[in-house]
């Protein structure tokens, strides 16, 4: 029997503002903010607060609003980056203007538990903001091995870890790298995926279809059984709540590491392609699998192929997954559409049809809104937040 869809409304009367809506997160609290193009406001119990600071200038015209784990949250504006706390707008990014320049790729912004406001750009390098405005650009001058950065985490101790393309891993401690690289077990110089089990061990899985944990202070590389039809490519990571992690890749299938044992739940074939490109295990053990045509659910030894119940979850490339305080899952999909999983129903939104740009006026624009892939240090966000319920 196909599943119905269902889109719940929220009422305008809840909102403090009107206009339409230009960034949707969550802070550190799993409370969810909303920002229009001058003020933003976050939910309190059945409606929406106004929390534009009163401080400073309004802001100009909002365009993302980037948690950090400390409770603060940075707004952008097309010209400037300031950050909101307690009310207040408590600090602000110096040299703005270069990290606000319209990139291609886009950024992908992290905030970290320190206030601080990491910017990642393949190409350019990492930018690291800190809580009251410092701005600095680490390039291959300060020891990151390569512009080419590719993932961002955050661990227990408040390293930064961050993957590159062709430098292998680095870690940071206060702008001290730690080169992490095949010299150092990893099997692999491109690092596609990392994480952190709940035993604190890190994870890594790289574009040439390795596995490794750190162990005694370096990487040591499990070995990921030949796939049927080619060599496995493209490992991703993600934590398992029992212990250790899920492991999938492409013409791999998934496997699971659990007590030093690497075993498969179910046939690589049973998946479109032999391929994964996402995992995501919810607050209820259900592991989710996206790849380039599907998303499926693994849950009791059964695993589902949503498209089979409602097909027009089927034929799209699945980008990210992630789960929010209210244990809504939120699918994000290569054409651009935005998906909620509740209670055994599917609903879909999408962006209205983009107008065309404005005249040029000789100031850089804003980077495009970004949707950055779910991490396991928590952190996620998705805007623009005006989508069309279908």
């Amino acid at each position: 029997m196909p599943l119905l869809c269902r889109c719940e409304a929220v009422s305008s009367k809840t909102i403090p503002f009107n206009g339409p809506l230009a960034a949707l997160t969550a802070d550190a609290h799993q409370r969810i903010w909303i920002a229009s193009g001058h003020r933003l406001a976050r939910w309190q119990e059945s409606a929406f607060e106004d929390c534009t600071p009163t401080n400073g200038q309004v802001p100009g015209q909002i365009r993302q609003l980037i948690a950090a784990g400390d409770g603060s949250m940075w707004v952008v504006e097309p010209d400037r980056l300031r950050r909101w706390q307690d009310g207040q707008w408590r600090g602000e990014a110096r040299q703005a203007e270069a990290l606000l320049m319209n990139f291609v790729p886009p950024v992908h912004w992290h905030g970290d538990r320190q206030g601080g406001l990491w910017a990642v750009h393949e190409g350019t390098g990492l930018w690291h903001v800190k809580a009251g405005g410092e701005t600095r650009l680490l390039t291959e001058r300060d020891g990151l091995p390569s512009r080419l950065v590719t993932c961002w985490l955050q661990d227990r101790q408040d390293n930064v870890w961050v993957g590159t393309l062709d430098g292998g891993l680095a870690r940071i401690r206060e702008r001290l790298f730690r080169v992490c690289d095949t010299q150092d077990g990893l099997p692999g110089q491109a690092a596609q995926s990392v994480c952190e089990d709940a035993q604190g061990t890190l994870w890594a899985g790289t574009v040439q279809g390795g596995l490794a944990r750190w162990e005694s202070n370096r990487f040591v590389a499990v070995p990921l059984p030949a796939g049927s039809n080619g060599p496995i490519r493209h490992a991703t990571v993600f934590p398992h709540s029992g212990g250790g992690a899920w492991v999938g890749s492409r013409l791999g299938g998934v496997w699971q590491w659990r007590d030093r044992q690497l075993t498969q739940p179910f046939a690589p074939t049973a998946l479109s392609w032999d391929s994964v490109r996402v995992l995501y295990e919810d607050r209820a053990g259900r592991l989710w699998i996206g790849n380039g045509s599907d998303l499926y659910a693994w849950q009791n030894s059964r695993l589902i192929r949503w498209r089979d119940t409602e097909p027009r979850v089927g034929g799209m490339a699945i980008a990210a997954i992630t789960e929010d305080a209210r244990d809504n899952i939120w699918i994000g999909t290569g054409p651009g559409e935005l998906w909620r999983f509740h209670a055994g129903q599917f609903a879909c939104f999408r962006l209205p049809e983009t107008k065309p740009p404005p005249a040029a006026t000789g100031k850089p624009s804003a980077p495009p809104t970004t949707s950055a892939p779910p991490t396991p240090s928590g952190s996620s966000t998705a805007s623009p937040a005006n989508f069309s319920p279908v």
